[in-house]
Formats: C-alpha cells, sequence, structure tokens
C-alpha cells in the first residue's frame, strides 16, 4: 500500500486557480506546526504564487521537525535495549 495522499484546496480545481486556505484541510497544519511565515504562506496560497504540492510539502516539513526530538530519544532507547528492559522488569 503506497502513502496516502492528503486532500488539498476542494474550491481549487485548476492549478491556475486562486487558492482558498481557509478551507484547505492542509493549510490548518501551518497555524498548528509552525511559529513562523504562516501569513506569507496564506497569502502565497491565495494569490496563486503557491500549488498545493508545495504547500504540502512545507506542511510535512513543519511536522517531521516538530518530530525531531522524539526520533532522537526513540534511537537513543534503541540503542539501549538491555537499559530499557531493566526499566520495563523494575515497572512490573
Amino acid at each position: 500500500m503506497g502513502p496516502t495522499k492528503a486532500t488539498t484546496d476542494p474550491a481549487r480545481i485548476h492549478r491556475s486557480d486562486l487558492g482558498h486556505p481557509d478551507i484547505c484541510p492542509v493549510f490548518a497544519y501551518h497555524p498548528l506546526y509552525r511559529n513562523e511565515n504562516v501569513d506569507e504562506i496564506h497569502a502565497s496560497c491565495s494569490q496563486e504564487r503557491m500549488r498545493c504540492k508545495d504547500c504540502k510539502g512545507l506542511a510535512g516539513e513543519a511536522i517531521n521537525n516538530l518530530l525531531v526530538p522524539f526520533r532522537e530519544r526513540r534511537n537513543d532507547y534503541e540503542q539501549r535495549g538491555d537499559t530499557v528492559k531493566e526499566i520495563l522488569i523494575e515497572g512490573t
């Protein structure tokens, strides 16, 4: 099974149409997961300077950046498998 595609602006039928970030499910991630450039992304979409594909890429990048610390901790625990087992045994 391949990656699931995110649905973007339902009112933007053609690439040349202006975007509607206020109804776009993908744009909704930007205010949640990024601290900057949200207004710029909104304007770029609204004025047809940004394609939906680009908006998705930026949203994915912001979410991935948020997950970096979690991935680092996971990698750390993977390297210390015996310690994790000891912690689990002590906790039971």
